[in-house]
């Protein structure tokens, strides 16, 4: 939790310097953290099967995307091809949980 926490300080950090304010996910409810603008006609938003960790995606390394997974969602950059490993949401054996989904933002980044 505390990795996370200092992960998504920076990255705000990082995003306030770029002049983009903006929050990782949203509670509801029940806990459960979503993609900011997930439901919008404005983003493409991609369900998976819940059984994938990684993906490899057509997009340019240091695009930003919004993964869920378990309960949690945050904001992450892609790695070199397009890459990225879910790292930030684990079960009690310390197992990273499969993505459910992400979403792909036409701008950088959402903005509130």
């Amino acid at each position: 939790m505390i990795r996370t926490a200092a992960t998504g300080f920076a990255l705000a950090t990082a995003l306030t310097g770029l002049g983009a304010v903006m929050s990782p996910a949203s509670a509801t409810d029940t806990g459960t953290e979503h993609c900011p603008d997930h439901s919008s006609p404005d983003v493409t938003k991609v369900e998976l099967d819940y059984e994938t960790t990684s993906l490899d995606l057509t997009l340019p390394e240091g695009s930003w995307i919004c993964v869920k997974a378990g309960t949690e969602a945050q904001m992450v950059q892609l790695g070199p091809g397009g890459t990225y490993t879910q790292d930030f949401a684990f079960n009690k054996k310390c197992k990273a949980l499969a993505i459910s989904y992400y979403v792909i933002y036409k701008k950088p980044c959402p903005t509130y």
